[in-house]
């Protein structure tokens, strides 16, 4: 299973499920769709520029540019301030784990969502989705590009 809700990669994905399809593979690539914290829909903060491959849940999540000679350096604007917003479906995470863990003998999951991880993890474990479901867990942090500091040092806490 795989969610995304930039829809700059809805062609691409859904060309690599029907791919994986024909070659016998079990796989369901959910576009326009994010892992968030209820069901319904979600307001997701899209890059347009730079290849329009940026997106985030967080509203504090800080942007970035290109410096020539610095590489990528954080503005003082925030994602929510400088990028366009899109409403896209949302599927709780708990509610998903939770069903594909009473399927399952092993429950793998890899988040990359662009500092929301933190709303989405305490979210999971609040509702019991995490321990005793999830056998593998493997997550990119982005505490460094928050600004709030409620999810500052959040790590910690989870």
């Amino acid at each position: 299973y795989g969610f995304e809700g930039n829809a700059a990669f809805t062609h691409q994905l859904k060309k690599l499920e029907k791919g994986l399809k024909q070659r016998g593979m079990r796989v369901a690539l959910f576009t326009e769709n994010v892992v968030g914290v209820h069901d319904g829909s979600a307001e997701l903060f899209v890059d347009d520029g730079r290849g329009a491959l940026g997106s985030s849940l967080a509203t504090t999540k800080t942007d970035l540019t290109i410096d020539a000679t610095r590489g990528w350096v954080q503005t003082n604007a925030t994602v929510a301030k400088s990028w366009r917003r899109a409403t896209v479906r949302s599927t709780d995470v708990a509610h998903f784990l939770l069903d594909i863990g009473r399927h399952s003998d092993f429950l793998g999951v890899k988040i990359d969502i662009e500092g929301f991880e933190y709303d989405l993890l305490a979210h999971a474990h609040a509702k019991g989705a995490l321990c005793n479901n999830v056998h593998m867990l493997v997550i990119e942090w982005h505490e460094g590009m928050l600004r709030n500091s409620s999810t500052a040092g959040a790590s910690g806490r989870l």
